[in-house]
């Protein structure tokens, strides 16, 4: 068995440093005596004419402890050994992949809302406010959004949002897939509150302006300028935000289990409603639908049913056809007074009032 085969130790790898002046014809005869003496050899020789000057050899070997450069070759070769690289720890290392669905900035568009959307389950998405005056649904829960706020969707959220004419919105939007090795999105597994006031909005913006440039660029090295940008700007926006890693409640079962029991709800927002049903409907527990339900909407199955009901009994009241009373019952509260007391403390205005506000200023949903 040839010597480096039959080695019981990984190669050593050493420099032969030669000032012997080796004629081509010579050549032969060298490789044939490292062979003799146990070595697989690789000789980097630099050629000039028919001599070779000062040569140093590069010889991989397989060491069996008995052979010897000097033994065989003596008086020309001066050894230096090297550590072999491959035993070296390595420094840093990552397996990230990185998917961008989109990246920008959108503004100045009187007409801009987004409409009823379902995020791809694989997807987090970043929404930040830089001008004007937005209000987000994501889940069926209301997030009103002021210039240096955040909100974030997460895969299998439904969101939508619309803009003050008044006070039209400039926002940056990124949604992305961070993946590791059998991972489909790696952020997904952080516990992102929804909705967030970043500490530094100019930053940010910046950073976010910096890969909206590197995208845009045509340079030969487009994808790695692109990555590095990204991968700053997510870092530093984690360093901003501080999620808890590994902690994010639930997948795209919970994710299917939460929307679920939301239309259940919807569909009885008139009748009285009780958390063990509302669960029972879902086949969970209510510890277990709880904690999931708010980890998915950032309330409690108690606090969404209420906003619920006061949202569609604010949409009832554009309408002239029923009486405050009415509304109040088919929005699953028997008590008037208890009605009118929730109104205010949410809209600040009672129903009555509320309504005639509207009607003035003209604000009917289609």
């Amino acid at each position: 068995m040839h010597p480096f085969v039959a080695a019981k130790r990984p190669p050593i790898c050493r420099v032969v440093k030669s000032s012997h002046i080796w004629k081509k014809s010579d050549l032969f005869i060298l490789s044939r005596a490292l062979t003799h003496c146990g070595f697989l050899s690789l000789l980097l020789l630099l050629a000039d004419s028919c001599f070779l000057h000062k040569i140093d050899l590069i010889i991989c070997t397989a060491f069996n402890g008995q052979s010897d450069y000097n033994a065989a070759l003596p008086g020309y070769f001066e050894m230096i050994d090297l550590p072999y690289h491959h035993d070296w720890e390595p420094e840093f290392e990552t397996s990230l992949g990185l998917q961008v669905k989109w990246f920008g900035c959108w503004g100045d568009n009187p007409n801009w809302a987004i409409q009823p959307s379902r995020l791809g389950s694989d997807l987090i998405c970043f929404f930040y406010l830089k001008a004007g005056v937005v209000t987000a649904e994501v889940n069926g829960v209301e997030v009103s959004l002021q210039p240096g706020d955040l909100v974030v969707w997460r895969g299998g959220d439904i969101f939508s949002a619309t803009q003050n004419p008044a006070k039209p919105q400039t926002s940056l939007s990124a949604c992305i897939a961070m993946n590791r090795d059998d991972s489909t999105n790696v952020l997904l597994q952080h516990a992102y509150q929804r909705h967030y006031r970043l500490k530094d909005r100019k930053a940010y913006e910046q950073s976010f302006e910096n890969v909206i440039q590197t995208l845009a660029s045509d340079s030969r090295w487009r994808n790695l300028h692109v990555t590095a940008a990204i991968f700053e700007w997510l870092a530093c926006l984690q360093e901003d935000l501080s999620p808890d890693p590994g902690a994010a409640e639930g997948n795209q079962k919970t994710v299917h289990h939460v929307h679920a029991a939301q239309e259940w709800a919807r569909k009885r927002l008139g009748e009285e409603v009780k958390v063990a049903d509302w669960a029972k409907s879902c086949g969970l527990n209510v510890d277990y639908f709880s904690r999931v339900f708010k980890s998915h909407t950032g309330m409690s199955p108690k606090n969404w049913l209420i906003e619920a009901r006061l949202q569609r009994a604010s949409r009832m009241l554009a309408y002239p056809e029923k009486t405050v009373e009415d509304i109040a019952g088919l929005c699953g509260y028997q008590c008037p007074f208890h009605f009118s007391r929730s109104f205010k403390r949410r809209f600040g205005l009672p129903p009555a009032s509320y309504r005639r506000v509207r009607q003035v200023r003209g604000f009917v949903d289609s």
